[in-house]
């Protein structure tokens, strides 16, 4: 939903993003169209410059980002949440 704050661990650091009202994902101040490309954008920034190339890796963003789970607290990934809202319909 709009504000939810996702996060993602990645090399040992905790990131975050945050849905915006127009449904992009907004990360370290750039607002992305997808959760996969705003997953992607953060890879690419922070891998060394020797490995760095000119373009975002392929990312799962379902997979990737994480959400606190309203039932029960915990995090759980974005694809979690779209199955169990597949099976609810």
């Amino acid at each position: 939903s709009v504000g939810a704050i996702l996060e993602a661990t990645y090399q040992g650091q905790r990131h975050t993003a945050e849905v915006l009202q127009d449904g992009q994902i907004s990360y370290a101040g750039t607002a992305y169209k997808s959760l996969s490309a705003a997953g992607g954008a953060m890879v690419l920034a922070l891998k060394q410059p020797r490995e760095a190339s000119d373009r975002a890796p392929s990312i799962d963003g379902w997979f990737f980002w994480r959400v606190q789970d309203e039932k029960t607290g915990n995090l759980v990934t974005l694809k979690e949440i779209r199955r169990r809202a597949a099976q609810e319909l």
